[in-house]
Order: C-alpha cells, then sequence, then structure tokens
C-alpha cells in the first residue's frame, strides 16, 4: 500500500516537474522569438553564472605543523565561489 502511494507521488512529481520543464522552454522559445536580444542576455548571464558556480576551488594557503613525535600535520584553505573550506 505504502510503496503504491509513494510512486503515485512519484509520478505526480514527475508531472509537475514535467509541466514546469515546458513551461519554461516556451518562455524561453518565446523569448527567442518576440526579443532575441533579450533572449541573448538572458542565456549569456545564466552562462557566466554557470561558469563561475562550477569554477573549481583555489588554493589559498597550506599550513604545516610538527609535533613533538614528529608527526606532520597540515591545514590546507581552498577559496570557492560558495565557501571557504578548511582540511
Amino acid at each position: 500500500m505504502a510503496s503504491l502511494q509513494i510512486k503515485e507521488m512519484a509520478a505526480a512529481g514527475d508531472s509537475s516537474m514535467m509541466n514546469q520543464a515546458q513551461q519554461i522552454w516556451s518562455m524561453l522559445d518565446d523569448m527567442a522569438q518576440n526579443d532575441p536580444q533579450a533572449y541573448r542576455k538572458f542565456i549569456d548571464k545564466q552562462l557566466k553564472e554557470g561558469r563561475e558556480a562550477m569554477k573549481p576551488p583555489e588554493p589559498n594557503m597550506c599550513i604545516q605543523t610538527r609535533i613533538i613525535v614528529s608527526t606532520v600535520r597540515s591545514v590546507e584553505g581552498v577559496n570557492w565561489a560558495r565557501l571557504l573550506i578548511l582540511y
């Protein structure tokens, strides 16, 4: 019973997502036909934001320390567009 409900919910979710995707494509098609400059500007902006978001992290710093027992510990900082990672 529960698995049937889950399948129905998933199918409804897929249908909803497909409808949203269809609406977006329709809007983009209309924009491309009616205002090619706005369409080009929109696409260029999306590509620029996508490239920025998907850029690999840039190394920032590395700190090494030695403890009395000769164990090497290191801390590396990485700058990324949306977060700072310390290893």
